[in-house]
């Protein structure tokens, strides 16, 4: 009798512990879409005001600032995470996380701190030097972005599910798009292509596209490890924060960086 009582109830506690977990995600989900779009705004009106007072207080010249050491230990901690939690290798889905946030969190984003005076880490101060290795985290980037693309597409095609049903398939796409765009524009500006767009619109496009694909990669992020099955059961909690933290600081350096952009612009207008 009371095998058959805990087999009964078997079912049971394992429908409420799925919704429970389906709940977890979905709460962590939203606490951090929450907390990445108040770091946006945040940063879009601001001077980025607690890493410019840490910088005052604690940066020296023998070394980065604590703002940089924090984004890009994040970087490289949520990176390392994913890779440990997803054991690339063991399966053909294994390399979709991998690669995604190798792609977008590591790659792409440094890429593109290349041109920012607070968060370069390469020893490089040419714009020309700069420009070329951007060109090669970028292209490396893509090349990553497409694998993990090819690993999920492929996955689902292995077990016959539909592709882009959810918010991180269609946001995914859509920074696939933008990411493409923005290289094709990259290379055509690198190589100096002969195209009927004048040089300064294809710049402008070029760096929307480049930093709309970013944005729009670390929302993927933080939907990837906070609503989905995959994540809740593989990832701890930490792992998980680990890696939606890294998208916030990217979102959030990304739009100050882009309002400097345009604040300097103005001024230039001006006089």
């Amino acid at each position: 009798m009371i095998i058959q009582q805990n087999s009964k109830k078997n079912p049971q506690s394992l429908i409420s512990t799925q919704i429970a977990e389906g709940r977890n995600s979905v709460h962590f989900a939203v606490l951090s879409v929450c907390v990445f779009s108040f770091c946006c705004l945040r940063f879009a009106n601001s001077d980025l005001h607690l890493f410019r007072s840490c910088k005052v207080i604690f940066e020296t010249r023998m070394g980065p600032s604590p703002s940089s050491v924090l984004y890009h230990g994040t970087s490289l901690a949520s990176t390392l995470a994913m890779i440990y939690f997803s054991r690339p290798g063991s399966s053909l889905f294994s390399w979709h996380p991998v690669l995604m946030t190798t792609s977008v969190g590591l790659l792409m984003s440094q890429g593109l701190m290349l041109f920012s005076d607070d968060f370069n880490v390469f020893p490089v101060t040419k714009r020309s030097s700069r420009i070329t290795l951007h060109w090669i985290l970028q292209g490396v980037g893509m090349v990553s972005l497409y694998l993990g693309f090819a690993a999920i597409y492929l996955t689902k095609n292995e077990k016959s599910k539909p592709h882009f049903v959810t918010w991180h398939g269609y946001l995914g796409l859509i920074m696939i798009l933008a990411a493409t765009g923005s290289s094709i524009g990259g290379n055509i500006l690198k190589f100096k292509v002969k195209v009927p767009v004048p040089k300064k619109t294809l710049v402008a496009v070029h760096a929307l596209a480049g930093k709309t694909s970013l944005l729009v990669g670390c929302v993927v992020l933080i939907l990837g490890v906070g609503a989905s099955d995959w994540a809740a059961k593989e990832m701890n909690l930490l792992g998980r924060c680990s890696v939606a933290a890294m998208a916030i600081l990217t979102s959030g350096i990304v739009v100050n960086e882009t309002r400097k952009i345009i604040a300097a612009s103005k001024k230039s207008d001006k006089k």
